[in-house]
């Protein structure tokens, strides 16, 4: 039996936060039983590690690594690893398989976590993505889509009753049964989890009171980006121990969904003492009662000047361009932008850390990878010791002229 805690409140409705997803980057330590190399022929297909055995899998693998193994532990098949980083870097991703989140014992992926560190010889780096979710017999999706669809940035709403809290772009799903909150590094997405349920989460709903009735999901999912932003920015500290506290993931959950479900109500709008306007705000979690703490916070001081030091801007905007190099996909060639405005690096920086890249890339430099890096080297050229305007309007030619044989 399923040891989380159902969160119940007077008016009937039952919840429960999970995490639906988590995928870890680790780093390979030089003397760790299993081996980081790039070379197919010194790579067998099948490893034993204790109670981990790694089986070879490239049909499944990742555009950053060279190989990619199944993993099972214990005899039972838990996550991909993606090993051989195209970057050169001594990283190490690890996917847990979704069935692990819904297991009947609540720690399970952190033992699998330990084990990996243990028998692989692996260290821990960072959390690379998560998705973390609140089911519920609340009707989300309805109670969402009425402020919406009576939201005034919705054109073709029914009245002005709602402002949002923040702008954000809404995308609706399944004919209004769904919708999908966007964010560069934070999206939401709110929908009917029982029409899209595997076997495991039935009965993980059904040990849990969930099963006799229609189940809603409220689901975030966060990248390394948003992650990074906690850490540097709020001084946060995210580590897989503080996933094993449920009033953490809590506190998570709710400061990363609470200003893009949140409306203003302009019926109940009134002036104050001084005459100002004020609203009240109303939000879809209003009626769930998460059960949360306060998250660790850290020296800022002193985790500022470790990441200056492991220079996290310039890896992640290196692991961008080679993926873009690697796919050709548009969204990681903007993302190489996204992450160098985060970084506070103007165009010239970028343009010498593009060139340095190209340098060290050890990827098959095919007639696509090598137009990709003359794209790139173009786009950021012609934003040096130009106007907001000049910048524009030279992204706008290089892209007219260069897109149709450089984006997949």
């Amino acid at each position: 039996m399923d040891n989380r805690k159902i969160y119940n409140q007077g008016n009937g409705y039952k919840s429960i936060i999970h995490i639906d997803r988590l995928n870890l980057t680790y780093t390979h330590q030089k003397f760790a039983p299993f081996k980081n190399v790039r070379n197919p022929d010194a790579v067998s297909e099948k490893q034993q590690y204790g109670d981990i055995e790694l089986v070879l899998d490239n049909r499944c693998g990742s555009n950053a690594y060279y190989h990619t193994f199944g993993v099972y532990y214990k005899g039972i098949k838990v996550g991909k690893l993606h090993s051989a980083s195209k970057m050169g870097k001594p990283d190490i991703e690890f996917d847990y398989e979704k069935h692990v989140h819904y297991s009947g014992q609540r720690d399970y992926w952190y033992e699998i976590y330990k084990a990996i560190i243990s028998e692989l010889g692996l260290k821990y780096n960072n959390i690379n993505y998560i998705e973390i979710c609140v089911d519920s017999n609340m009707d989300f999706p309805d109670m969402f889509g009425k402020m919406h669809a009576n939201s005034i940035a919705n054109k073709y709403r029914e009245s002005d009753f709602f402002k949002p809290f923040r702008n954000f772009k809404v995308e609706v799903l399944d004919n209004g049964y769904g919708f999908r909150i966007k964010g560069k590094s934070n999206s939401i997405h709110i929908y009917n989890k029982t029409n899209h349920s595997q076997d495991f989460i039935k009965d993980f709903f059904n040990a849990n009171e969930l099963g006799d009735e229609p189940v809603y999901r409220l689901e975030c999912r966060l990248n390394w980006n948003y992650l990074k932003y906690l850490i540097n920015k709020k001084s946060i500290l995210v580590a897989p121990e503080i996933l094993l506290n449920e009033r953490m993931i809590a506190g998570l959950f709710e400061m990363s969904v609470r200003n893009k479900l949140t409306f203003y109500d302009l019926r109940t709008t009134y002036f104050d003492e001084s005459r100002n306007p004020q609203t009240d705000k109303v939000s879809i979690l209003d009626d769930i009662h998460l059960c949360k703490t306060e998250l660790l916070v850290f020296n800022p001081m002193k985790q500022s000047k470790h990441y200056k030091n492991e220079n996290i801007d310039e890896d992640i905007i290196k692991k961008t361009y080679y993926i873009f190099l690697e796919t050709g996909k548009k969204k990681y060639f903007e993302n190489i932008r996204h992450n160098a405005d985060a970084a506070q690096m103007n165009d010239s920086q970028v343009l010498v850390l593009i060139h340095k890249f190209n340098q060290k890339y050890r990827g098959d430099r095919s007639c696509y990878v090598t137009a990709r890096m003359d794209y790139t080297i173009v786009a950021y050229q012609r934003g040096q010791g130009a106007g907001v305007i000049g910048k524009i309007l030279g992204r706008m030619r290089i892209s007219l002229k260069m897109k149709p044989s450089i984006f997949i």
